[in-house]
C-alpha cells in the first residue's frame, strides 16, 4: 500500500474517531441535562414574609433541593400562586446555582406581586390553614453544560406546606 494513502487513511480514521468521541460527549452532556427533570424539592420553610406596599411581598425561604445531576444554574424563576385555578399572585425568585450531585438547603429570596389588595388577606388564610383551593406553579430555566431546559413544576399549596413540617422535624434531629 502506498505510504501517502496509508497516512490519509490513518488521518481519516483519527478524524472519524474524534467526531464519534465529540458526538458521544455531547450525547452524554445532553443526557445529564435531561436529568434536570429529576431535581426535586425535598423541604420548604418560610423564613420571613414582609409586605411591600399594598400588593407586594418580599419573602425569604429555605428550600431543600435534591439534584442528582450536574451543577445547574436556575434563572427566570417564577412561582405563580393559583386560587381555584386562577392566578392570584406571582413570586419572582432571584437566580441561583444548584450544586451538582447534592442535597442542599438553599436560602432563596422572592418578590411577589399580588393581583389585588384583598389577595394579601386570602394568602394569609391559606398559610394559616385554608389551602385546598390553592396551588403553585413554578417555572424557570435550567442551564448546564451549554444546554438549557425549561422547567415546570405544579403542586398543591398543601403539598408544599406539608414539606414545611418535614423541614422542621429534620432540623430538630
Amino acid at each position: 500500500m502506498n505510504r501517502k494513502l496509508l497516512h490519509i487513511s490513518f488521518a481519516s480514521a483519527v478524524l472519524l474517531a474524534l467526531s464519534f468521541l465529540a458526538g458521544g460527549c455531547r450525547a452524554i452532556e445532553k443526557a445529564a441535562v435531561d436529568k434536570i427533570s429529576q431535581i426535586e424539592i425535598t423541604s420548604f420553610e418560610i423564613e420571613s414574609i414582609a409586605p411591600v406596599g399594598l400588593k407586594g411581598l418580599d419573602g425569604e425561604f429555605l428550600v431543600g433541593i435534591s439534584n442528582p445531576t450536574v451543577t445547574v444554574t436556575l434563572s427566570d424563576i417564577t412561582a405563580n400562586i393559583l386560587y381555584k385555578g386562577e392566578e392570584f399572585g406571582r413570586f419572582q425568585l432571584d437566580s441561583f446555582v444548584l450544586k451538582g450531585h447534592s442535597k442542599v438547603i438553599y436560602p432563596l429570596t422572592a418578590h411577589a406581586k399580588l393581583n389585588s389588595i384583598t389577595s394579601f388577606g386570602i394568602l394569609m388564610q391559606a398559610l394559616a390553614g385554608k389551602r385546598d383551593d390553592f396551588s403553585v406553579r413554578v417555572e424557570g430555566t435550567g442551564k448546564a453544560l451549554g444546554f438549557s431546559k425549561d422547567i415546570v413544576l405544579d403542586m398543591k399549596l398543601a403539598e408544599l406546606l406539608e414539606l414545611m413540617s418535614k423541614t422542621k422535624s429534620e432540623n430538630e434531629k
